[in-house]
């Protein structure tokens, strides 16, 4: 029995020696952790997305300056018969061309100061987008904090 449990001890280090040098193992450096974590945090994205619309924003206030040019064309025919003679009929042709610009000269500053509050939601948004960066940068600094003291304390308890 003894002899069966030796084998198979000694099968199972085979084994195992043999799946550790055949399977790749690879380490990522912090850099590239925090890089790829900056890249598809849920946090980050969001923060993202809320500056480019922020952005967007100040480019829709701007476009209230921006002149309004319609044009209408409208064309038929007008026909009139008269119930008495041939010569009372009249058929008119005709064309119509509606031009209008709209132009915003003055609001007493409404316009300007939907603009500059704009801008400020815009310098809002990226600076929660620098905070969301910084708290993701401070927690990933914590945790390999962390993981430096369990280490030390792994050799300590081991030594």
């Amino acid at each position: 029995m003894t002899f069966i449990v030796s084998i198979l001890k000694k099968f199972f280090v085979v084994i195992t020696l043999v799946l550790f040098t055949f399977l790749n193992a690879s380490a990522e450096t912090l850099t590239n952790m925090v890089n790829q974590i900056l890249d598809s945090h849920e946090d980050i994205i969001n923060a993202k997305k809320e500056l480019e619309e922020a952005d967007r924003d100040i480019t829709d206030a701007i476009l209230a300056y921006a002149p309004d040019l319609s044009v209408k064309y409208e064309s038929g025919r007008n026909d009139k018969y008269g119930a008495a003679t041939e010569s009372s009929n009249s058929q008119l042709n005709f064309k119509t061309w509606d031009w209008t610009w709209k132009q915003k000269i003055m609001d007493s500053g409404a316009t300007l100061n939907g603009i500059r509050n704009k801008q400020l939601e815009s310098e809002k948004s990226e600076l929660d987008f620098i905070t969301a960066r910084n708290n993701l940068l401070i927690e990933a600094a914590d945790a390999y904090l962390g993981l430096i003291k369990a280490g030390e304390k792994l050799k300590a308890s081991v030594a």
